[in-house]
C-alpha cells in the first residue's frame, strides 16, 4: 500500500514536473520568439531613403548577414543612403547603405532611424534663419563656442554641410557681413534671391506650401509656437491676412483636416493639389518622392524622384490611400506618384529630358 501511494506520488509529481518542464519549455520559446520580433522590428526603409544611425556604434559589412566581416564601425548619428534592401537574415532586415564618404556595406535596419532633416541644403543654396534667434558656432556641434547669433530673417548662403552630430544636422553658412559659421539646420528655411517679395493671397484662395518644411504658428510671427510643420506641397486655403512681422508678411491659413495657424506668405504658391489634367507638365515638390508601380502605399517602389524634377501626366487622378495618384514619366521610366507632392510647373516640360 505504501509503495502504491510512493508511485502514485513518483507519478503525480513525474507529471508535475513534466507539465512544468512544458509552462517553462513554452515560456522560453516565447520568448525567444518575442525576441525575435524585436529583432526585425524595423521601418521598411526604401532605396534613397536618407537616414542615421541609432545606436552607438553599427557594424558596416560586406553582406547581409553576421557572419560577413565588418568593413567598419560606423558612430552613432552618422547619415547614411539606402541603396538595397531589405534582405532578411539571422533575424534582422539588412539594408545596403552607402555613408557620405562613399563606403558602401550592409548594416541592420534595426539601428537605422528616420532623420528630421528639416529641409536639405546644398552648397551655393539661400536659406534664412527660421527662429527667433540662432546661434552661430565655430563648429558643427554644441560644444563648439558661439561665435554670434543671428536673428530670425536673417539671409544666409550655405557653404558646407550637412555634418550630423548630436541629433542636429549642422551647416556652414556666410551671412552678407561675411560672418562665417555652423548653424543648426533645423533652425533654417529655404531662401530666395528675391525673398523679400511675397505673392499676394486672397481670403479663400487656395495655396501650397512652396518649400521642403513650413512652420504652422498660433500667430504672426516668428517668436510664436510651432503648431506643426507642414511638408512641402501641402495644400491650404487663406483664411486671413497679411499681417507684416519680422520681415514676413504672414498669412492665417487651414488645412484640408481642419487646423488653423499662420505662415510666412514668402513660402506660399498659388494654386490647389492634385488638379492635373493629362500631358500637364508637373515637379516634385518639398523633397524625394517615391514613384510607384501601382496607385498605392504598397506598391512597389520603382525608383526615387529628385525634388524639383520635372515630370509629364500620363493618367489620373486615382484615389487610394488618402491620396490623389497620377501616372507620371520621366527619363523613360513610368510610374504613380502622389499629386499632393507634386506641382504644375508653367515652364513646360523640357523636350530634352521628355524624348
Amino acid at each position: 500500500m505504501a509503495t502504491r501511494r510512493w508511485r502514485t506520488g513518483w507519478a503525480e509529481s513525474g507529471a508535475i514536473r513534466l507539465i512544468s518542464a512544458l509552462i517553462v519549455l513554452a515560456a522560453l520559446v516565447a520568448g525567444l520568439a518575442q525576441r525575435g520580433t524585436d529583432q526585425v522590428r524595423a521601418a521598411e526603409f526604401v532605396a534613397g531613403d536618407l537616414l542615421v544611425v541609432d545606436t552607438d556604434g553599427l557594424n558596416l559589412r560586406a553582406g547581409a548577414g553576421l557572419s560577413f566581416r565588418v568593413i567598419e564601425v560606423l558612430p552613432g548619428g552618422a547619415a547614411v543612403t539606402v541603396t538595397t534592401g531589405p534582405r532578411t537574415a539571422d533575424g534582422y532586415d539588412w539594408y545596403r547603405v552607402r555613408t557620405d564618404d562613399g563606403a558602401t556595406g550592409w548594416v541592420a535596419g534595426k539601428y537605422l532611424a528616420w532623420v528630421n532633416w528639416g529641409p536639405y541644403f546644398a552648397a551655393g543654396d539661400l536659406a534664412v534663419v527660421d527662429t527667433l534667434r540662432l546661434n552661430c558656432r565655430s563648429g558643427p556641434g554644441l560644444d563648439y563656442a558661439v561665435v554670434y547669433v543671428m536673428d530670425g530673417g536673417t539671409e544666409v548662403t550655405i557653404l558646407d554641410g550637412p555634418s550630423p552630430s548630436e541629433g542636429y544636422h549642422w551647416y556652414k553658412v556666410e551671412t552678407d557681413d561675411g560672418d562665417v559659421g555652423w548653424v543648426i539646420g533645423e533652425g533654417l528655411a529655404p531662401g530666395s534671391d528675391d525673398s523679400g517679395a511675397t505673392p499676394d493671397f486672397a481670403k479663400g484662395e487656395d495655396v501650397v506650401v512652396d518649400t521642403a518644411r513650413l512652420n504652422l504658428r498660433v500667430g504672426a510671427g516668428l517668436d510664436q509656437t510651432v503648431v506643426d510643420v507642414l511638408p512641402g506641397g501641402t495644400a491650404l486655403i487663406v483664411s486671413n491676412g497679411p499681417m507684416a512681422a519680422d520681415g514676413y508678411d504672414w498669412y492665417e491659413v487651414e488645412t484640408r483636416d481642419g487646423r488653423l495657424g499662420w505662415v510666412a506668405g514668402a513660402f506660399l504658391a498659388h494654386g490647389s493639389v492634385g488638379d492635373f489634367a493629362v500631358g500637364d507638365a508637373v515637379r516634385v515638390a518639398g523633397g524625394r518622392l517615391n514613384l510607384r508601380a501601382e496607385p498605392s502605399l504598397s506598391a512597389e517602389v520603382l525608383r526615387v524622384l529628385a525634388d524639383n524634377e520635372v515630370l509629364v501626366v500620363l493618367d489620373g487622378p486615382f484615389e487610394a490611400d488618402g491620396y490623389s495618384w497620377y501616372r507620371v514619366r520621366n527619363d523613360g521610366s513610368a510610374g504613380w506618384a502622389a499629386g499632393e507632392y507634386l506641382r504644375f510647373e508653367p515652364n513646360g516640360f523640357p523636350p530634352e529630358e521628355g524624348g
